[in-house]
């Protein structure tokens, strides 16, 4: 065999082996590198060792907490009593104001079961007046009546309305009897819930 044709053959084959060797090279590494990226199977629960020498396994992962039920603590009887006690009105029962002028309107609100009334009437002008007591809401009059000069009266709802006035704005108008006259005086004005609450010994003879 030629030598020149030997020296090509060996050339060949130092190739062909280089090739080969590279080719295990790089499979070699890939297989490194696969299993380095295997990621190991953990566990969930530790080993723990007692005081006894016995071993068990205990799961440390955190558990989520139970959502707490909120429960409304029901008020008490006390709690219950100053509620109700707080949320009760007193009614107003007096009213009061001052005559004067050619006219004088004075108007009270009656709470519903106080509708038993009496209005004092002071009249301190020089002339007589003259006086009208009214439902608002219905103009229903209940009744009038005057009251001299310098003179003192008082106007009670049982005399006419027996079950009393009714509940809501009620008035009372003053004027003066005769031309050119003023009102000069006062007006108390009481409601109760029982006749009693408003009734006196002495009686006054007012026109219906």
């Amino acid at each position: 065999m030629p030598k020149s044709y030997q020296s090509k053959l060996k050339l060949l084959s130092s190739f062909i082996l280089c090739i080969s060797l590279s080719a295990c090279n790089t499979s070699s590494q890939s297989a490194q590198n696969d299993h380095s990226n295997v990621i190991p199977n953990s566990s969930p629960s530790n080993v723990h060792i007692d005081t006894e020498g016995h071993t068990y396994a205990t799961n440390d992962s955190i558990q989520p907490a139970s959502p707490q039920l909120l429960v409304d603590k029901e008020p008490s009887k006390q709690d219950k009593d100053s509620k109700s006690e707080s949320n009760v009105q007193t009614p107003k029962k007096s009213w009061s104001d001052t005559l004067s002028r050619s006219v004088t309107l004075t108007t009270f609100n009656i709470t519903p079961g106080y509708g038993h009334v009496m209005a004092t009437i002071n009249n301190t002008s020089n002339s007589e007046l003259f006086f009208s007591v009214q439902h608002t809401a219905t103009g229903k009059i209940y009744g009038n009546g005057t009251v001299s000069p310098h003179t003192s009266i008082t106007w009670r709802s049982y005399n006419i309305v027996s079950q009393g006035l009714r509940s809501g704005e009620n008035s009372i108008q003053f004027r003066p009897v005769g031309n050119g006259n003023a009102l000069k005086g006062t007006v108390y004005i009481k409601s109760g819930s029982t006749i009693r609450d408003v009734s006196n010994e002495s009686e006054n003879n007012i026109q219906q």
